[in-house]
């Protein structure tokens, strides 16, 4: 990783919700995005209760993965075919990296406290630096269990089309206008 954890706690008080990278999927749950810096965020992908059913911390090349129901994961940023944006793979780690478990964990703990997603994965970071599993009754995930292991996978799903449908309506409500106007 070659960044220490005290590098990554000053990212802490810049972690922001960036409402505008935020996507709704297919099923009808969405991503909702966190960023501190480029490389270094957070995306949690919801249900549509809110409830959490996978996050993934960036730590620029280092990443972790929390998925309910199973040992939180650690993994190395490919950047994929180019480096283009979206094109990242996460490759896991056999073990969790404690160094980049410390840094995650330092940065969450500089993050101001009240974002339900970030304080969730606080607290699913620190229960698995203590080795103990997750409380069941957590109103983020008490509904959602998976069973199995992270395997090596893109890091986010398809984003919902959504925008396409709206920008037919309006393109149909501006020629309607100028139909009438003209």
């Amino acid at each position: 990783m070659g960044r220490g954890a005290a590098e990554f706690a000053k990212y802490g008080q810049a972690l922001r919700r960036v409402r505008a990278g935020e996507r709704f999927a297919d099923e009808g749950g969405k991503s909702v995005w966190h960023q501190a810096a480029p490389g270094i965020e957070i995306i949690s992908f919801v249900d549509e209760g809110g409830r959490a059913l996978r996050q993934e911390c960036y730590l620029a090349e280092s990443a972790l993965i929390w998925l309910p129901g199973t040992p939180l994961a650690s993994a190395t940023v490919d950047p994929g075919r180019g480096g283009r944006v979206g094109s990242e793979v996460l490759r896991t780690h056999d073990r969790l990296d404690a160094e980049v478990l410390a840094s995650a964990l330092a940065m969450l703990e500089a993050a101001p406290r009240g974002d339900r997603y970030l304080d969730h994965l606080r607290a699913e970071l620190l229960a698995a630096q203590r080795g103990l599993a997750s409380d069941d009754d957590d109103p983020l995930t008490s509904t959602v269990r998976r069973p199995g292991l992270v395997e090596d996978a893109p890091p986010r799903p398809p984003p919902r089309r959504r925008w396409v449908m709206g920008a037919v309506v309006v393109a149909a409500a501006a020629v309607l206008i100028w139909l009438v106007l003209r």
